[in-house]
């Protein structure tokens, strides 16, 4: 070997020794500030715990209170927070995940039961299409749960804020529409969950900005509820897009690895 060639494969192990150490850097930095965060939203939610808690019981101990001019605000200002951190405690736990078998159709069905009689969505045409035979996925059967009441309540909350429809105006045979598919990608490798609404939609530009956390387009929204979704969708080494059309509807695509082994039956109830 020449001294040229020793000279460029020390380089480049010199290279990939920088590449791993900044690497193993960025990574301890994230977790310093991952740890830092939790401690500070435990010590917060603590405090407003009890200052939530010592307000509930001056309110039932004197319920005179409630007739000063700003007690339901502070009250209001509480509860936000409460959810704040909560939401913000959701956020940093989103990637930790307890895996199994599951059958995601048989998850989203009964989902879609369960929105199907809630007063919001009382004119709202519902329907779930499968294809035959969806393989079982490998997941977390809380946080998907979790992912997919969140993504359908938000396509939801998009049909009631479009300004052509209220709830009270519409005959079922006019309902604007929730449709999910359900099926599998060319390489069976992957279950696809599309979920689209004829809701309000969302601009281009808020369609660049969706997914950050902090950031929300909704009135006394957190900004936390998309970005768990993300997080939560890629601690299962899946995808989460998003197509729209303002004044016109909304799809939200989530693809999911297939289960490695396929040994369960499905149709269980999830």
């Amino acid at each position: 070997m020449s001294e040229f060639d020793n000279t460029v494969n020390a380089e480049h192990d010199e290279n990939n020794t920088t590449k791993s150490t900044n690497e193993i850097s960025i990574k301890e930095i994230e977790d310093y500030y991952t740890m830092m965060i939790r401690r500070m939203n435990h010590e917060f939610g603590n405090a407003i715990t009890l200052v939530n808690s010592s307000l509930q019981i001056i309110e039932s101990s004197h319920p005179e209170v409630t007739g000063f001019k700003y007690w339901n605000s502070a009250m209001e200002d509480v509860q936000h927070i409460v959810r704040l951190i909560n939401e913000i405690s959701t956020y940093n736990n989103s990637s930790s995940i307890n895996c199994e078998s599951l059958d995601i159709t048989v998850m989203i069905k009964n989902i879609v039961k369960s929105f199907s009689i809630n007063a919001l969505c009382s004119n709202i045409n519902f329907s779930v299409n499968a294809s035959d035979n969806v393989p079982l996925i490998y997941g977390d059967k809380l946080k998907l749960r979790q992912t997919f009441i969140n993504l359908i309540k938000n396509a939801a909350e998009s049909i009631v804020e479009t300004d052509n429809y209220t709830v009270s105006d519409k005959s079922k045979s006019d309902s604007p529409e929730i449709s999910i598919s359900i099926s599998t990608d060319r390489t069976a490798s992957s279950v696809i969950i599309a979920i689209n609404d004829t809701g309000c939609g969302i601009s281009d530009e808020q369609l660049t900005k969706i997914f950050s956390p902090m950031v929300s387009f909704k009135k006394n929204g957190n900004g936390l509820g998309l970005p768990i979704i993300k997080k939560i969708v890629e601690a299962h080494n899946g995808k989460i897009s998003v197509s729209s059309v303002l004044g016109k509807g909304s799809t939200f695509t989530v693809s999911l690895p297939v289960a490695p082994i396929q040994t369960e039956t499905s149709g269980q109830e999830v």
